[in-house]
């Protein structure tokens, strides 16, 4: 119970169980369903290590459970998802299919914005918006897909950094793509 208030009196997303391997699986079998969904990573450390040592050890076991999480996600896309922006943001604004989005973050692309529909335009030369007629403005696609997954209710990974993940989501996704709801 004391773990649990913690949880969500500090708004822990992740939780890494540190110890023996018998009492770490002993203590995640204790925990209530919502925490153990938490538990990205089980491992063991050395406590008598410096309290530098021990930092840099858990920073290395959560950018390592991070990785094996992007990596399950972009396999799970690549089998029943969409890719590339053109399908990405139709599939996510115009058919509400996508739950959960996985975009690099550092993406420099512009996409056209109604302000007043709160639409993304993919016609980058588009003055106008289709729809409504309204003067359209350029809008960094980072900032579009924050607002558009936050009104259709999806999650949003940005991935960042060099690695396995970023390069496919990069080279084989076109930056962006997304787990679909049907």
């Amino acid at each position: 119970e004391r773990t649990r208030e913690i949880t969500f009196q500090e708004g822990v997303q992740r939780l890494i169980l540190a110890g023996p391997k018998e009492r770490t699986a002993e203590f995640r079998r204790d925990l209530p369903n919502e925490l153990q969904e938490r538990v990205v990573a089980e491992e063991h450390v050395d406590i008598g290590e410096s309290e530098g040592e021990l930092l840099d050890d858990l920073e290395a076991i959560r950018e390592r459970a991070e990785h094996e999480r992007e990596k399950a996600l972009l396999d799970e896309i690549r089998e029943r998802g969409v890719r590339g922006p053109d399908e990405t943001i139709a599939a996510l604004q115009e058919e509400n299919r996508i739950y959960h989005l996985a975009a690099l973050w550092e993406m420099e692309a512009e996409i056209r914005w109604c302000d007043n529909d709160q639409l993304a335009i993919r016609d980058v030369t588009a003055k106008e918006c289709p729809f409504c007629g309204q003067n359209t403005r350029g809008r960094p696609l980072k900032d579009v897909l924050v607002d558009l997954a936050a009104a259709r209710g999806a999650r949003l990974d940005f991935m960042l950094g060099e690695n396995k993940n970023t390069d496919v989501l990069r080279d084989e996704f076109g930056g962006i793509a997304g787990l679909t709801r049907f």
